[in-house]
């Protein structure tokens, strides 16, 4: 993400908050929660803090399980940072 020009803030080590990342593209924000997608499913499970911050952020939050994913996730946010405001 950093590498695609993206403003990166590591939150994980604050756990309450229910998000690993803050990333920024423009105008654009998200609160992103990091999970191993190499682990299956029942092992990706949002926890309790990770379902309320996901409630209180609605669009702003992402969960993304591969570099892929994370890559994806930063396209999106600059087509929506070249929508008009």
């Amino acid at each position: 993400m950093r590498q695609m020009h993206a403003i990166v803030d590591d939150v994980h080590e604050l756990g309450a908050l229910g998000y690993d990342l803050i990333v920024q593209v423009g105008r654009v924000m998200r609160k992103v929660e990091v999970k191993d997608g190499s682990k299956p499913p029942a092992h990706r499970k949002l926890t309790a803090n990770e379902l309320a911050a996901r409630a209180e952020s609605g669009d702003c939050y992402a969960v993304v399980i591969s570099v892929d994913e994370a890559v994806e996730l930063v396209h999106e946010m600059r087509r929506e940072n070249e929508k008009p405001v």
